[in-house]
């Protein structure tokens, strides 16, 4: 699964901490204006760094370990949401430690996750 994502030319997160997008969000200090394609081009310079991306769940599955999402990026808007009106930003893998319930994060749902850059 992770050379089919690489050849969509995506990047992983990990420890991702997901939020459902119904209220405005604190990202803290996690760097939202750092594109997935931006990343891709400058991955030695931002690998390791705290970001916040937004989009939609392609799919999810749990793994051994942990669970792998796999979501097309859309820009955040001005309370942290995915603003999924514009073009799409590329796709990018995110992983959870853990178990979670794949029911409770169904494709199509919008989500803005917030986790560690590792690269590709």
């Amino acid at each position: 699964m992770l050379q089919r994502a690489l050849q969509m030319s995506c990047l992983y997160l990990c420890g991702v901490l997901l939020h459902g997008c119904a209220t405005p969000l604190d990202i803290g200090v996690a760097d939202r204006k750092l594109t997935p394609q931006q990343a891709i081009t400058t991955i030695d310079t931002v690998r390791n760094r705290m970001i916040a991306w937004g989009g939609v769940i392609v799919s999810v599955k749990n793994l051994t370990d942990k669970t792998q999402f796999e979501i097309l990026a859309y820009p955040l808007d001005d309370n942290n949401r995915p603003n999924n009106m514009v073009t799409p930003q590329g796709r990018f893998l995110a992983f959870h430690n853990g178990y979670l319930e794949t029911t409770d994060y169904k494709e199509g749902r919008l989500v803005t996750i917030i986790g560690t850059l590792l690269g590709n």
